[in-house]
């Protein structure tokens, strides 16, 4: 195994030589990360997930993402050490699955906007030597086949049925790295069926089926998200099929950053026609096995960030297709199919089940085995409203050394305000931390405290700071910012924590009196309930110096006292301890000082 650090630069296109893979002479990253890795063993691969970075401030267009790994002791062959890949970062107002590239001759505001279920009927005509004729307005329809027992050719080929659709949903993932406002639903039905039937709308958390080993829907729906409406809408007398339409929630919500899934619902037995891309959707077929209703091999998609590595049942680790689509067969139905399963039928192939080519009628060809199929993205998205972006495309990071390594963040409810505690497992320069904090409905951080940092250290620190300033029901959102010696911000920033403050009663650990302290120190406690208790004495190694006090308890005020001494009775160095209050699954920690 080997222990080892990936560092991650971005750098604007114009500014990295290709051909040298290296920087341009002078030109700083716009953004730089580290992230260690311990004990990782060999013929193995995994995903690392950086800390954001906030794409917004430098605009849009291309960029160089450089990784390179980073040994303590150097590496013999180090050719290999380097790599990356040049992406195209636009705009929109949704997220979306769908190629963001402005060079495409289609795009309009970083949309295609195009339905290519439409299109695709072409090649399911009967005269092979006739392209054929759109099938204006065709979209997805359900139900969805995911196995052939019983499927028909018609349901077999393509987006799903022309006609005899049935009621059902359809559901697609999104995720947030950053806090967030949706607003609504963006959504292009096509016109096939104009009939003006309700659909349902709803974001539901992600949650994870540990049978088919996907990401699926949840049952817990958020507050506020679910919507009502015509198909196509209904504004200025007119319904909108056949292009994208919003529909507006009545009052946005906030995401936290995380994994959700909206949902589209058709309550009527009339077809959905929910506009699909055939962008970034194609699939290599494998250990194809072909039988009589439909196919056993395993299909993955060509483009790689629609695959992940994933722990199998038997412990094995293999890369699989990210579930980011799926259906349901009927809307009082929780039984969420993917549209692309990792073995099996796809639900709605460009091909059919078997991921062969066909012709269909009198001038039908023999079927040709392709070894190749697609699916579909949906053309159904969060709306999120308009993005600004460019505001700081000036602004470039220093990426040669590690300012701090952070380990922990975290934030409670105390009984007159919010305690922020985090450690560092090692500084460099670290002249200290910025506490910014905001609240729900507010996209503005603002810093509320200051926290001294240790310079250069290689032992674990730990801080903490108190906000009393803080309104009972209110939600928070904290996050700190290193800041150097010489004044600047350094590319660390924490990970953002949610607190709320409604505190009623809460197990408390007072500054223990007198601080510094030479002789005896006594340390306040107070438990909101029936519970197991330790108090202890830790140094800033994390060794545990002395156990004060421990036992079980009810509710209540308590106190402990310390006369600077270890377990044996030995008095302790001077300088600054730590003491901790376990209750419960509870663990709060405080700082004092001896001073002999």
């Amino acid at each position: 195994s080997a222990d080892f650090s990936v560092r991650l630069k971005i750098y604007k296109s114009e500014h990295f030589d290709k051909d040298k893979a290296e920087a341009m002479p002078g030109e700083k990253p716009i953004y730089c990360r580290y992230t260690s890795i311990t004990n990782f063993g060999g013929s193995t691969t995994i995903d690392l997930n950086m800390p954001t970075w906030n794409v917004r401030k430098h605009g849009e267009g291309k960029y160089i993402l450089v990784g390179e790994v980073i040994f303590p002791h150097g590496d013999a062959n180090n050719e290999n050490d380097i790599t990356y890949s040049e992406q195209f970062i636009g705009f929109g107002e949704t997220i979306q699955y769908e190629s963001t590239e402005k060079e495409d001759a289609d795009m309009v505001n970083n949309n295609r906007g195009i339905n290519d279920v439409e299109e695709e009927q072409r090649s399911q005509t009967v005269d092979p030597n006739n392209p054929g004729v759109l099938i204006p307005g065709k979209g997805l329809g359900l139900p969805g086949y995911t196995v052939g027992v019983g499927v028909g050719q018609e349901q077999q080929v393509g987006a799903g049925e022309i006609t005899d659709n049935t009621s059902g949903k359809m559901a697609v993932k999104f995720e947030i790295n950053e806090i967030d406002t949706l607003r609504g639903y963006n959504i292009y039905l096509g016109g096939l069926s104009k009939a003006p039937d309700m659909i349902e709308l709803n974001v539901f958390k992600n949650k994870f089926n540990e049978a088919t080993i996907v990401d699926e829907p949840s049952a817990q729906a958020l507050p506020g998200a679910f919507i009502q409406k015509s198909r196509g809408g209904w504004i200025n007398n007119d319904y909108y099929f056949d292009q994208y339409y919003v529909y507006e929630l009545d009052a946005p919500i906030e995401l936290i950053p995380g994994k959700y899934w909206i949902t589209i619902t058709q309550t009527a037995p009339d077809a959905l026609q929910l506009g699909a891309s055939a962008d970034r959707a194609g699939m290599r077929v494998m250990n194809y096995d072909e039988f009589e209703d439909g196919e056993d091999g395993q299909t993955l998609y060509l483009d790689r960030a629609f695959r992940k590595n994933t722990l199998l049942p038997d412990g094995s680790t293999q890369r699989i297709n990210t579930n980011l689509f799926c259906y349901s067969n009927g809307n009082a139905i929780d039984k969420w199919l993917p549209f692309t399963p990792h073995i099996g039928n796809l639900s709605f192939p460009h091909t059919d089940h078997n991921g062969l080519t066909r012709n269909i009628g009198e001038f039908a060809n023999p079927q040709t085995l392709t070894f190749t199929n697609a699916a579909w993205v949906p053309m159904f998205q969060p709306y999120f409203g308009p993005r600004t972006s460019g505001y700081g495309a000036d602004e470039y990071v220093e990426c040669d050394i590690i300012p701090i390594e952070l380990i922990a963040f975290d934030g409670f409810a105390r009984k007159d305000g919010i305690e922020l505690v985090w450690q560092t497992a090692s500084e460099t320069n670290n002249a200290g931390f910025e506490i910014e904090r905001r609240i729900i409905g507010s996209n503005t951080w603002n810093i509320v405290g200051v926290a001294d940092g240790q310079g250069t250290s290689v032992t674990r620190q730990y801080y903490n700071y108190f906000d009393a300033d803080v309104i009972s029901g209110e939600t928070y959102y904290y996050r700190l910012t290193q800041i150097d010696d010489d004044g600047s911000q350094s590319c660390l920033s924490s990970n953002i924590i949610k607190v709320k403050f409604d505190v009623v009663g809460e197990v408390t650990l007072s500054q223990n009196a007198p601080n510094p302290f030479n002789y005896r120190t006594t340390i306040q406690f107070e438990l909101i309930e029936d519970a197991d208790y330790k108090v202890e004495v830790i140094d800033m190694y994390g060794r545990v110096i002395k156990v004060l006090d421990k036992g079980h308890r009810s509710a209540g005020h308590y106190s402990t006292e310390w006369y600077g001494v270890d377990e044996n009775g030995t008095s302790v160095a001077n300088g600054t301890y730590i003491y901790r209050l376990t209750a419960g699954d509870r663990i709060i920690t405080n700082k004092m000082t001896y001073l002999k």
